[in-house]
């Protein structure tokens, strides 16, 4: 498998210098930066023309994310009406509750009334 692989490797070195060889002799050109910036500008178009090629699909994706969040939310918001309709009364009852954590308890004196018999 690993032979198979570096074949193919060396094959597509072989061919891409090849290529880059005839390129440069029928344009009769003797620089190898030029020809890696000729293939680097290629390859930076490409990826360009790659990324404006998907600009569509990325908003339908966008699109198809927030209409399934917007989807979600509503069948969640539907559930919690269901829910609330289904209590048995909507007057509830509330039963105040005062704090007196805070209340300081004074000692009282006894009161005379309690000495009389």
């Amino acid at each position: 498998m690993k032979s198979k692989k570096k074949k193919a490797i060396d094959a597509g070195s072989e061919i891409a210098s090849a290529a880059a060889k005839a390129s440069a002799k029928a344009l009769q050109e003797h620089s190898p930066s030029k020809v890696g910036y000729g293939i680097g500008a290629y390859y930076g178009e490409g990826l360009v023309n790659g990324i404006i090629g998907k600009v569509k699909a990325t908003k339908n994706a966008g699109t198809a994310l927030a209409n399934a969040s917007i989807d979600s939310v509503r069948n969640t918001m539907s559930k919690a009406k269901e829910l609330l309709n289904n209590v048995s009364t909507n007057n509830p009852v509330l039963t105040p509750l005062m704090d007196l954590s805070n209340v300081a308890f004074l000692k009282l004196k006894p009161c005379l009334i309690d000495h009389v018999h």
